[in-house]
């Protein structure tokens, strides 16, 4: 039974992993925030700000952003993949009552923990 929840974690773990920092899922995460471009500030190096290119409508470039952010973020994907996963294969909460909203939240959870953890300690990343 342990085993289930620790693979079920792992699980949500690495497919968000995959959807938030793999190289091989960057330009589908990066296509998202096409209609954008940088501008630097003229008088303070490193500072600038984004600013639309016009090759795609404002609305649909800030629907695009939000789905870009949400791609980017490991506790929003944990949390939709948690759900998923629940649904799909196995619910952790199902001893309780099985709530889906809480399984989600114990996926955001732990990808959230275990991302922290990635970034501190294997990577000793300022980004934890």
């Amino acid at each position: 039974m342990l085993l289930d929840y620790v693979l079920w974690s792992l699980v949500v773990f690495g497919f968000t992993s995959i959807i938030t920092i793999s190289k091989v899922l960057e330009p589908v995460r990066n296509w998202f925030f096409k209609g954008y471009k940088w501008v630097p500030d003229e008088f303070e190096e490193g500072k600038g700000e984004w600013e639309l290119d016009g090759s795609r409508s404002k609305n649909l470039i800030k629907v695009y952003w939000k789905i870009g952010e949400l791609l980017k973020c490991s506790m929003c994907t944990g949390f939709w993949t948690g759900m998923l996963f629940s649904l799909w294969w196995f619910s952790p909460t199902a001893s309780i009552g099985g709530n889906l909203f809480f399984d989600a939240i114990l996926g955001s959870t732990i990808c959230w923990i275990l991302y922290s953890l990635m970034w501190a300690v294997a990577l000793k990343h300022e980004r934890s």
